[in-house]
């Protein structure tokens, strides 16, 4: 009887089932007490309100009915002297076209407050020079349309207008570093820590980008540096024992991972990471305690389920896991990796037919990843169908 092959599904390569996070700095509040004095530096249109800020167009609420006052004023006495009866409707007709106009700006603004995109962009036409209004359209072009050309092109033009504009600079060697230009990526990430030292953020991704090009001991002083400025950072920890467990140095990958989720339960991703380690080094019991742990917090979290189901798969307890894998299937129809492993559930269970329908449904899922899928359904149908492929 040809033997199943289940290697490929039941434990996968840490590169491939450890997590990775990188906590880009992209939002609008990262480093907020440095935005003014970038305005200020950056465009004479600074005064303007710092769209996206605390502060917004709230600014003008003031100064706006200070206007409507002034006009409400102003059309009273004119009313009051004006003699002939023509001169009273035209200061009417004009004081209806005022507010007319500015109920029609109004609107045209509501519109582009609906998103951000909209908002950047007509800030852009009043501040073309402005730092901070590239900085934001830049950050939306990455994190929202994933549009990396427009996002390299305002990234640059804020660094432009303020070389020390360090939250512009760190985002920008994110940016080279998920197209995977490594030496790009640290230039501009250590420019940023070299502009503010203290920004712990930047220190962590710009060791991401190190460990990433293998320069573990160059990563771990910036992941160190991070942890100095910020000594309870989760994120930080779990990119540490990810860089450890590149390393196979699983002990010190475990320490951290659970340094993270004791400061951060709701970091779902190192919980994954612990729980797959655990399988891969066949230590099923704590697995299964862990994972119980990590499902009161993450109830329907689909990697923790299929790491506990494998786990439960493995120990025989056959009935349990394949409840897991169907309540996955439930919430991601198109999960192969489930499909697959349920279908080697059913294979070692002796349950053929299902096994054959899983595998196929794996395939149809995602035909390029479905290599285990692939090779045991050849097997199963050779073998037990006698059905020549």
């Amino acid at each position: 009887m040809a033997t199943v092959s289940v290697v490929g599904v039941w434990k996968l390569p840490s590169s491939v089932l450890i997590n990775r996070v990188i906590i880009c700095c992209t939002s609008s509040s990262c480093r907020s007490s440095q935005w003014n004095s970038i305005t200020r530096r950056s465009n004479v249109c600074a005064h303007l309100p710092n769209f996206n800020d605390d502060h917004a167009e709230r600014v003008l609420y003031v100064p706006s009915m200070g206007f409507s006052f002034g006009v409400a004023i102003g059309y009273l006495k004119l009313l009051r002297v004006a003699q002939l009866r023509i001169l009273k409707n035209t200061l009417k007709i004009c004081l209806a076209m005022l507010m007319i106009s500015h109920i029609l700006r109004c609107r045209e603004r509501a519109v582009e407050w609906l998103k951000e995109e909209t908002l950047f962009a007509s800030a852009l036409t009043v501040c073309p020079n402005n730092a901070k209004v590239h900085y934001n359209i830049a950050r939306l072009a990455q994190s929202d349309t994933k549009n990396y050309s427009k996002a390299f092109y305002h990234y640059h033009e804020a660094i432009k207008l303020y070389p020390r504009y360090e939250a512009a600079l760190m985002n920008l060697g994110n940016l080279y570093r998920e197209i995977g230009n490594l030496n790009s990526a640290e230039k501009y990430l250590q420019k940023a820590v070299e502009v503010a030292p203290n920004f712990a953020t930047a220190w962590m991704n710009l060791g991401i980008v190190q460990a990433t090009a293998r320069h573990h001991e160059k990563a771990l002083v910036s992941y160190q540096k991070a942890l100095f400025y910020r000594p309870n950072y989760a994120n930080c920890f779990y990119n540490i024992g990810n860089m450890y467990v590149e390393g196979k140095q699983y002990n010190k990958a475990l320490s951290y991972w659970k340094q993270a989720v004791l400061l951060k339960p709701q970091l779902a991703k190192a919980w994954t990471n612990i729980l797959t380690l655990l399988d891969s080094l066949s230590l099923f019991e704590e697995a299964l305690n862990v994972s119980e742990e990590a499902l009161k917090l993450h109830r329907n979290n689909s990697a923790i389920l299929l790491v506990r189901a494998n786990v439960l798969g493995k120990l025989a307890r056959y009935e349990e896991a394949e409840t897991l894998y169907k309540l996955i299937i439930v919430q991601e129809p198109s999960n192969y990796l489930c499909h697959t492993n349920l279908g080697v559930l059913y294979h070692r269970w002796n349950k053929l037919p299902l096994a054959i329908a899983q595998y196929r449904r794996a395939i149809s899922s995602d035909s390029r990843k479905a290599i285990t899928a692939k090779e045991n359904l050849s097997k199963v149908l050779v073998t037990h169908l006698n059905i020549d492929l």
